[in-house]
């Protein structure tokens, strides 16, 4: 075996290191870090501790490092049964870095011609910005020009996250600068590599200068064309600069004809250069279209549906690093012949690892920059400095306002934290490497004592400005705060949260966020016996969220008391309404009506009835509630369930074929849920006026109300309304001929669709496709469609869904030239005594067209 008493280099104990790990039996770098972990928690006396990630102890036992954790070291010995080494491989540790020269080795320059652009989509557009930028402010002045010789050259310095593509972007950014410049090569020399393990360990400005003029002239003495012609000045590519002060004092030194491009991890601020450019992550049809050929040799196809959404799954995990697609890449290159969703399945479980340049990036931080960046990996939510400084502000060292904000600034200008609209947040890359840096590890209890405080910090604001405005602000901080109380077992706090804002994100349209709130408020409470109120809370939660069995098993274990008991039937009803029959869940209601019950109830049942008996196809029934329930609540404060209502009566006085009537509904349903502010149903209401106005013969009218309605029930992240509302413009586009924006609304509505499970979602989503499907010329798909969508109507009670299921099949069949199937369909609408009036007018007038 190696020796350590005469290691004179990282490599020899790296190579005590490797030959343990063969005495061992070679055990798998993933089986290693588990051991490790294993043993850190029990020097620890606690339960578990944070793993090293394989990549982390992978490099551990490679040659060619420039620093080794002793620690790290020493527990690999351990659990590869050598714990007697461990104090020998410290001692030659020191004795390595007290006696280790500093690099002598020159840096190294790449020549290369110019050539041509690599980059497609968004990034091909950026770095076309940028040289243009770059030749827009070059000067004239010609060669010998005393001006021109006191100029240094132009700079352009590309900094982002580890493992973004900035390396990639800046050499394609040289070679087309060199192009368009006349350069006649790109001189490049990396300063760093990707995982910091290699190259000079201090960067000495005039050497670097140096080697450039030296690769000019031989490149000049060789017989470069490019010299022949008189070009004289190349384009310099600098990977990883260290700090601003290199990047000056380099480019201080070079020709002034000169074009530098330089990246770094961190945001150097030099006013000397001609462009500052961020890297950020590819979006998302940039980084499908990367996956799509990196992974194209090493996959199988299925259905194009399927590989694409599974593409669009993987983009997602790879969070716009082409680093991490790359590494996906590897990991398919070595399991050959598996589908895209084998990929997405596996990456939902494991993860992509550890990305060796953040290791680099995150070992030169300061304390106070651990602390932060320790707490940000644990909370997933984006914190503002304030809410991150409360955290931070418990234990033995609390961190003040002041030093909180230095290190969220110098953590910014190393781009391990982004900044959006005020709020800090990590990409998961970085996320998932810091929780797996035993550095980074936080005591139990001082998180839980962090998370306390900032629920109560979150819970005063509230307390303070209980309105729309904080819960626009602060509402994912409070969720992602609540599913972070809830990992710590800090069921009162969450229930807290729940308590207080789970009832107002709802009414606001953010379903997903009351759900994901209330799920927090369980999970923290366990399987025990739970309040039926807070089941009632989550089963009205899961169910406008779309999770049909969430809300079917939370409402199952509810035990109602005297007092819940007429709520939980409201909630019952409205569960079957959506999972079983509609007509059961109208009978419900309705006998809930004929009984004493308190009046709060009574108010309920009313609230939710007309909604359902229009769907059940009984308009006329749906009206006369509603009419009711506006006239006795005409005088009280602005009310949520109101504005509900409201909206249910207009789309009653609709499908009664009173179309001005309807408007004029609808346009007060607007002004009800903005007193109430109530997003999610003045949504609604706008997509009612526009119906009213479109069947009152003025499309073009109606247009800007739908567009309005969409986009804003997309804001507020309500998958239904999407639905909804969009499968409405999407009729709306069709017929108005604009089929392009048909097609954008429609993809919308099945990516939104996808994530609930209601069966009149799913009709409304249907009839789109099937809509869209005969504007396009194919009837043939139109009416499979339209068959799937008439089983699901009848099967669910649907009627209203199920006449116009009929007129649109109709239209499909009169396409295809089938004139008596076309008649069958239109005729069964007109027959039907489900069959509301306006949609009994449309039969007759396609009939009358016969």
């Amino acid at each position: 075996m190696a020796s350590l008493e005469s290691a004179d280099t990282l490599d020899d104990l790296v190579a005590v290191l490797r030959e343990v790990r063969v005495q061992a039996g070679l055990p798998s770098y993933s089986q290693i870090a588990t051991e490790v972990a294993r043993v850190r928690a029990a020097r620890r006396g606690i339960e578990t501790a944070a793993k090293p990630g394989r990549v982390t102890v992978y490099d551990a036992f490679r040659d060619g490092r420039r620093r080794l954790d002793p620690d790290l070291a020493s527990d690999i010995l351990t659990v590869l049964g050598r714990p007697d080494l461990a104090p020998a491989l410290h001692q030659a540790h020191a004795r390595v870095l007290r006696h280790r020269a500093a690099a002598t080795a020159r840096p190294t320059v790449t020549v290369t011609p110019p050539g041509p652009s690599a980059l497609t989509g968004s990034r091909a557009a950026e770095v076309a910005d940028l040289t243009a930028r770059v030749v827009a402010a070059r000067p004239d002045d010609p060669p010998g020009d005393p001006v021109a010789e006191a100029r240094t050259p132009s700079v352009v310095v590309l900094t982002g996250l580890p493992g973004v593509g900035k390396s990639t972007m800046a050499r394609d950014l040289a070679h087309l600068l060199a192009a368009r410049t006349g350069a006649d090569a790109v001189l490049e020399i990396g300063l760093r590599t990707a995982s910091g393990e290699a190259g000079p360990d201090t960067v000495k400005p005039r050497e670097v200068a140096g080697e450039i003029r030296r690769a000019r002239r031989a490149r000049a003495t060789g017989g470069s064309q490019g010299r022949a012609r008189g070009v004289s000045h190349a384009v310099v590519l600098l990977d990883d600069v260290p700090s601003g002060g290199d990047l000056a004092e380099i480019a201080g030194l070079l020709d002034p004809a000169d074009v530098l491009v330089a990246t770094s991890r961190i945001r150097l601020q030099w006013d000397g250069a001609t462009a500052h450019h961020v890297v950020e992550p590819m979006n998302e049809a940039d980084s499908i279209a990367l996956l799509s050929v990196l992974l194209a040799q090493h996959t199988r196809r299925q259905d194009p549906e399927s590989d694409s959404e599974a593409l669009r799954a993987l983009a997602a995990h790879c969070g716009g690093l082409p680093l991490a697609m790359t590494i996906l890449a590897g990991n398919a290159h070595s399991t050959p012949g598996w589908y895209l969703s084998d990929h997405v399945h596996r990456l939902d479980t494991l993860g992509l690892g550890t990305v060796p340049a953040l290791q680099d990036a995150l070992h030169h931080l300061t304390a106070d920059q651990r602390r932060v960046l320790a707490f940000l990996a644990r909370h997933r939510g984006r914190l503002t400095a304030q809410e991150i400084a409360v955290a931070l502000a418990q234990g033995p060292a609390p961190l003040s306002s002041d030093e909180a904000a230095r290190a969220l600034t110098a953590l910014r200008g190393a781009n391990l934290v982004v900044q959006t609209h005020g709020r800090y947040d990590l990409h998961d890359v970085v996320r998932s490497g810091v929780r797996g840096t035993p550095e980074f590890e936080v005591r139990f209890s001082l998180l839980r004592s962090q998370t306390n405080a900032l629920v109560s910090h979150l819970l005063a604001g509230y307390a303070a400005s209980p309105s729309l405005s904080w819960i626009e602000e602060h509402a994912e901080a409070a969720v992602t705060t609540a599913q972070l109380a809830a990992e710590l077992d800090l069921a009162d706090a969450v229930g807290s949260l729940a308590q207080a804002l789970s009832r107002q994100l709802l009414d606001d349209g953010r379903v997903t966020d009351a759900y994901l709130l209330t799920s927090a408020h369980l999970a923290a409470l366990g399987d025990g016996e739970v309040a039926t109120e807070h089941l009632i809370r989550h089963a009205t939660a899961a169910r406008l969220a779309g999770n049909l069995e969430d809300t079917r098993a939370t409402l199952g274990r509810a035990v109602a008391d005297a007092e819940l008991l007429g709520p939980l039937r409201v909630a019952l009803a409205e569960t079957e309404a959506v999972t079983g029959s509609l007509e059961r869940a109208c009978d419900e209601l309705e006998e809930l009506l004929t009984e004493s019950i308190p009046a709060e109830v009574r108010l309920s049942a009313r609230y939710r009835l007309p909604q359902f008996l229009l769907v059940a196809g009984r308009a006329e029934r749906a009206r006369l509630i509603a009419e009711e329930v506006i006239a006795e609540r005409a005088n009280e404060p602005p009310d949520t369930a109101l504005s509900m209502v409201r909206n249910n009566y207009a789309r009653a006085l609709c499908e009664l074929d009173e179309a001005a009537a309807a408007e004029v509904a609808a346009h007060e349903a607007i002004a009800e849920s903005r007193r109430s502010r109530t997003q999610r149903f003045e949504a609604q209401a706008l997509s009612l006026v526009a119906d009213a106005i479109a069947w009152q013969g003025r499309p073009d009218e109606a247009t800007p109300f739908s567009d309005a309605a969409f986009e804003l029930t997309q804001s507020l992240g309500d998958p239904a309304g999407v639905v909804i509302l969009g499968a409405n413009l999407v009729h709306s586009a069709v017929a108005l001929g604009d089929l392009p924006r048909a097609r954008e609304v429609l993809r919308a509505v099945r990516d939104a669709r996808r994530r609930l499970n209601y069966a009149a979602l799913e009709l409304d989503e249907l009839l789109a496709r099937a809509d869209v499907a005969r504007a396009e010329g194919d009837a043939a798909l139109s009416i499979a469609v339209l068959e799937r969508a008439a089983a699901i109507a009848d099967h669910q009670g649907l009627r209203l869904h199920e006449a116009r299921t009929r007129i649109l099949h109709g239209d499909a069949l009169a396409t295809l030239g089938d004139r008596e199937g076309a008649v069958r369909q239109w005729r069964a609408v007109v027959q039907s005594p489900t069959s509301a009036p306006l949609r009994v007018r449309l039969a007759r007038e396609r009939l009358a067209q016969e």
